[in-house]
């Protein structure tokens, strides 16, 4: 179910690591990301209940990348918007993006 989110008031953290000196991304970016993903989103199985923070991860890394390399999952909720997106090739980057309403 796609929800339409038009935020007057929001807050947003923005986390992105990109490769450096030949260190994938994969070994050291996601351990920082799920990481923060369970300290800024505690309420997480209100918003997925099928799947624990890992999991969710671990299936967007597993699925099909667009043309580039990237693939990228967002999960919406009335509150909040979770984007993940992950690319190996080329310098290679994870990016975690949580936005959400503030009352």
């Amino acid at each position: 179910m796609v929800v339409e989110q038009k935020f007057l008031s929001i807050f947003r953290v923005k986390i992105f690591i990109s490769t450096e000196s030949g260190v994938s991304p994969t070994s050291a970016g996601l351990p920082i990301i799920k990481s923060s993903l369970e300290g800024l989103v505690p309420e997480w199985n209100m918003i997925n209940k099928d799947q624990t923070i890992s999991e969710w991860i671990d299936s967007v890394l597993q699925s099909q990348g667009d043309s580039s390399g990237e693939k990228t999952e967002t999960i919406r909720s009335f509150q909040q918007e979770i984007k993940f997106a992950y690319n190996e090739k080329g310098l290679g980057f994870v990016e975690l993006i949580i936005t959400q309403k503030i009352s």
